[in-house]
């Protein structure tokens, strides 16, 4: 089972105001670099409840059946979700061209932001160039910032937000890890290099105007995180070592730990913890991570606890969860999900946690979308049916206050593009869902705000003049 898919980075806090306006939070990140998929979002991620209905039983003395049905827990499943009236949101074009990558959206205190890479050649050399636009009046690339000139085509970008509207953006170029920060609804400050050797850096937003950066050192034998503000810069530095790191996913939690875990070449696991104003300290390896074929997402409650999914657990498919503390190790992987692959996970403020997978047949052909939801007390169980069809490349976004947006993509070009569709709802009930005008997205990324405005940013995969970047408003 292989899927190629990329996300960018979302974060999201209280309400939006006009034109579209939101507050951040704390967020996880990842990247992965092996074949199977590549993942790069700070992202906090999402959550459906399942619906469950109870009978009674038929006595045979009763005159009548009686059928109670009680629905101890609202939320959205496939038949709800096909009941939806669909809506169709139309497109604004931010900048044409066809070599337009890695689109990426955060959602900050000052309003969300956007970025992207725009590939070309000049004199038969390639390179990228690295762009953000704050979402506010600005509709199109004139409004954009160029950050950088790489030389190389091969560059993606990291955006976080925070709920001061601080906003800080990390890449590669080349060989070094460069980072460029800006304080609420101003420009971007010159980029600095964060490492001059260094691979695949994520980033992550957290309480307290705090961001965290990790990357691959340069030897590939060991992890550098730096943490700090945009104020203060990110001096305060800690190596991890690893063995062959080849994924990192990075998270804060609403008290200020931090969560690191890295995937190794063999498909181990390590977790590490570093708790607010402490050291580093290793929390294990995740059980069943070096049996998980497409990799591992974990999340961070506010009490210390590690929660981690493990995609194509024992095979092609098949989603199983897994909980832990540093002090009493992780539980034995549960499946949520036989046939699921390319999981995704993510905690609220108050330690809700969700996931969202794909779903395929035994024959390996793509057949839907599950999700599920589990209380800041509770553990998730039984995954269910988002969407069906040919529904691929899933990915979701929560506010600290519960509000949810779920996109992916459905049915497939003979371009390898594919639609565009999206869910949006709360906790109490299923708020609307729909999809996107245009019918040949490449890639994409969202964002929500707790008052359920969300942003959806995405490439145009076609030729001609309709390729380019595009973004819509979920209202």
């Amino acid at each position: 089972m292989r899927e190629s898919s990329t996300h960018g980075s979302s974060a999201g806090g209280a309400s939006w105001t006009a034109p579209l306006a939101a507050s951040g939070r704390g967020v996880s990140a990842a990247i992965r670099i092996r074949p199977i998929r590549a993942v790069s979002h700070p992202r906090s991620t999402f959550g459906v409840a399942t619906v469950r209905v109870y009978r009674s039983v038929r006595r045979a003395s009763a005159p009548y059946s009686i059928i109670l049905i009680a629905l101890v827990r609202i939320g959205l499943s496939g038949a709800a979700l096909g009941a939806l009236p669909h809506a169709a949101l139309g497109a604004e074009r931010i900048e044409t061209g066809e070599r337009i990558v890695a689109p990426v959206v955060t959602a900050t205190g000052s309003g969300p932001v956007l970025g992207w890479v725009r590939e070309d050649s000049l004199h038969g050399v390639h390179r990228s160039i690295v762009k953000v636009m704050r979402r506010g009046a600005a509709t199109d690339a004139s409004h954009a910032e160029v950050l950088a000139r790489v030389r190389e085509s091969s560059t993606r970008l990291t955006l976080g937000g925070n709920d001061a509207g601080d906003t800080v953006a990390v890449w590669r170029a080349r060989t070094a890890v460069k980072i460029a920060s800006s304080l609420a609804g101003q420009s971007f400050d010159k980029p600095l290099v964060l490492a001059s050797g260094g691979a695949q850096p994520v980033l992550a937003a957290g309480p307290k105007r705090r961001f965290a950066v990790a990357w691959v050192a340069r030897r590939g034998t060991r992890v550098r995180v730096a943490i700090g503000t945009t104020g203060s810069g990110f001096s305060r530095r800690a190596t991890i070592p690893s063995r062959d790191p080849v994924a990192l996913h990075l998270t804060f939690n609403r008290r200020g730990a931090v969560f690191l875990l890295v995937e190794e070449y063999a498909d181990r696991a390590a977790a590490w913890l570093r708790p607010r104003g402490q050291d580093w300290r290793s929390a294990g390896t995740v059980p069943g991570s070096e049996v998980a074929s497409g990799g591992t997402e974990a999340a961070l409650r506010p009490d210390g606890s590690m929660v981690a999914l493990l995609s194509g657990w024992r095979g092609e498919t098949g989603v199983a969860a897994t909980y832990g503390t540093r002090a009493k190790g992780w539980t034995k992987p549960r499946v949520l999900a036989p046939r699921g692959q390319f999981a995704v996970l993510g905690a609220t403020a108050d330690g809700e946690i969700a996931a969202v997978c794909n779903l395929y047949t035994r024959a390996g052909v793509p057949e839907g979308v599950a999700t599920a939801v589990a209380a800041p007390d509770e553990r998730l169980g039984r995954m269910d049916r988002l969407a069906g069809d040919d529904a691929t490349r899933a990915a979701i976004d929560v506010s600290d206050r519960g509000a949810r947006l779920a996109t992916w993509e459905q049915g497939r070009n003979r371009d390898g593009t594919a639609s565009l569709r999206y869910a949006a709802w709360r906790a109490s009930g299923v708020r609307r869902m729909g999809s996107v005008q245009d019918g040949h997205v490449d890639e994409h990324d969202a964002a929500v705000a707790d008052d359920g405005r969300a942003l959806i940013v995405w490439t145009h995969g076609g030729s001609g003049r309709r390729a380019g970047l595009y973004f819509t408003v979920v209202r």
